[in-house]
């Protein structure tokens, strides 16, 4: 198992020395997100500025958000087939 952590830089030379099918251990910050926020974002940033600093960031494609009676609630990661068509514009975005 390989650990990273989103509160150090995390370099293309990092993430490049990772398998496919590796175990990662992610700790820190991540973004989530899903098909609808990225559709959302694409056509944001056309015409302006988002509203977050992607540079850097992760982004976990999280499923449906179980509600649940505590305030927390269940995530699950989600497949990324549907965000396929959005990942070019995000990562194209310049830094």
């Amino acid at each position: 198992m390989r650990a990273a952590s989103t509160s150090t830089a995390i370099t293309r030379v990092d993430i490049a020395q990772w398998q496919p099918g590796e175990t990662l251990l992610l700790s820190g910050k991540l973004l989530t997100g899903r098909d609808a926020a990225h559709k959302r974002i694409s056509r944001c940033w056309p015409r302006r500025a988002a509203a977050v600093d992607f540079h850097g960031r992760f982004i976990y494609y999280v499923g449906p958000v179980i509600r649940c009676a505590a305030k927390s609630s269940a995530r699950r990661p989600t497949t990324g087939t549907r965000m396929d068509k959005f990942t070019d514009t995000l990562l194209s975005r310049p830094a």
